[in-house]
């Protein structure tokens, strides 16, 4: 065992695994034996065989209980430097990422500026590129709706025909109704 084990310090920078079990084990175990060994003096009858053996088992009785409440105080010790050390990384960390943020958020500002501008460029080009398709096709579309307005112009006329002929009956057979 490293001689260090009991002295004061971080149990990271002595390197002793479980310190606090073994200081609350040997603690508890002293106590608990001197707890026996002072009962059984001033209860007077039991000095010699009983009392030896009664005090080693109390001893290691209460060095189990104390080993068992310094692991769990060890471990909980370990846990709070365990978050201490993240939140400093943390925080020793945040200037950084602050600083590297501000500029992928620049970077990205200036990245998406160009990408607009090239892409108007290229809508220009592509819409100057097929206005002669586009002003052909547009004459083309009204050459065809001339040609069939022209076509359709006879049957629409039939049809008004038609429809004259049958309001001049309605209004025949209206006249003669209310002359009867």
């Amino acid at each position: 065992m490293d001689p260090r084990a009991f002295t004061r310090g971080n149990d990271r920078e002595l390197g002793v695994p479980m310190r606090k079990v073994v200081k609350y084990a040997i603690f508890a175990g002293v106590v608990g034996g001197a707890v026996v060994v002072v009962k059984s003096m001033t209860g007077g009858d039991e000095h010699s065989e009983g009392m030896a053996k009664k005090a080693a088992t109390t001893a290691a009785g209460a060095a189990a209980v104390g080993g068992v409440c310094g692991f769990v105080l060890d471990r909980r010790a370990r846990r709070k430097v365990k978050g201490r050390t993240k939140r400093a990384a943390v925080a020793a960390a945040a200037p950084t990422i602050q600083k590297v943020t501000k500029k992928a958020r620049k970077a990205a500002a200036k990245a998406s500026k160009e990408a607009a501008r090239k892409a108007g460029r290229r809508a220009a080009k592509a819409a100057a590129k097929a206005r002669p398709q586009v002003e052909h096709a547009a004459a083309v579309a009204r050459e065809r709706a001339i040609h069939l307005a022209e076509a359709a112009r006879p049957h629409m006329q039939h049809t008004a025909d038609a429809a004259r002929e049958r309001a001049m009956r309605a209004v025949e057979v209206a006249q003669a109704r209310r002359a009867s």
